[in-house]
This record gives C-alpha cells, structure tokens and sequence, in this order.
C-alpha cells in the first residue's frame, strides 16, 4: 500500500472511531478526493461517508473543486458507490444545503448508472435505465463534460434540475432530436 493509501486508511479508521478531522487531514482528502488515483478516490470518499460532522461535505464538495476535471475521469460512478454501503449516504449529500448543485448532478447521474433504489425514492419513482430522465440526465451530463455548455450554464441547468423533482426534466428538448435545454 502506498504512503498515501495507508494515510487516507488511517484516517478512515479515526473518523470511524469518532475522531473529529483537523483542517490538514481535511485538505489531504480534499487533494485525495479530486487528484488521487482511483484508490485514493474511493478511499476519500469513504472519509466523507463515516464522517460524523455533516459541515465537512462542503470543505471537499465546494464549487472552486469544481474546476479540477478530475472527478470525470476517475470513474465517478465507481467512488461514489461506497457511499452506499456506511455513514450519511448520498441522500443526505444531495438533500444537505451547502452541497454544490454539480456536485449533487454528479451524484444523481452516478446513482442512475448504479440503479441504486436511494435514487429512485429521490426522484419519487423508478427510472428505468432507457427512460427520458435517465437520457436526458446523460444529456446534460455529457455536454458539460464535452464542454458544450459552459460552467455557469451548467450551474443554472442543474440548480433547476434539482428544485422540484416533479419537473426536473421538463425543460430539455427532446433528447433525440440533441437540441440544447428549453430556455
């Protein structure tokens, strides 16, 4: 195991055993979380899930961490799965107010790649993997990632996608023709 792994495994333990994070262990997992290898990632992310203090989701899931592509090209969806399995799981991520809209965007598109049932009871009922949310969630997605749409929009898109779950889609073209979302 490298230095960095049994770093990040050591401070798995102590935050499992109730031990609050100093701000330097917060900053490693911070760079862990957006820079690591894929380990490092999954390690990080089980950090975040046993963590006791809600307040710690922000210091790793704020908006200027938003600008390192990092988390695009680790297998997000492979990270994010541990969540599943301890701590606050990713509904409470996704429902806790100082949790960035990208960030929660992410989550939901992982949760759907995974057909876990926590998304399910999010978006108060199934999406079967071929429906229009869950192709339209890859629209939006997948043009941010290409760099279609700009940052900002992507906020602005998102931030509406998660106000009222009843409506999240609505306003996104039909997705077969590939036009931009309805303004």
């Amino acid at each position: 195991m490298s230095p960095t792994l049994d770093r990040l495994q050591t401070l798995l333990d102590s935050v499992r055993a109730g031990r609050a994070l100093r701000a330097d262990d917060r900053d490693y997992i911070h760079n862990a979380y957006w820079g690591g290898d894929k380990n490092e990632t999954i390690l990080a992310v089980d950090i975040l899930a046993a963590s006791p203090k809600p307040l710690d989701l922000p210091v790793l899931l704020d908006a200027s961490s938003l600008e390192n592509w990092w988390v695009m090209r680790c297998g997000v969806a492979d990270a994010l799965s541990q969540l599943r399995k301890e701590g606050p799981g990713l509904l409470a991520i996704m429902r806790a107010k100082e949790t960035h809209p990208i960030v929660r965007f992410y989550i939901e598109r992982a949760l759907i790649d995974l057909d876990d049932p926590s998304m399910r009871e999010f978006l108060e009922g199934p999406i079967p993997p071929n429906s229009a949310p869950y192709r339209r969630s890859l629209w939006v997605y997948g043009n941010f990632q290409r760099g279609w749409i700009e940052r900002d929009q992507a906020l602005g898109y998102v931030s509406r996608l998660l106000e009222d779950p009843r409506r999240r889609f609505d306003w996104i073209r039909d997705y077969a023709l590939d036009q931009g979302p309805d303004e």
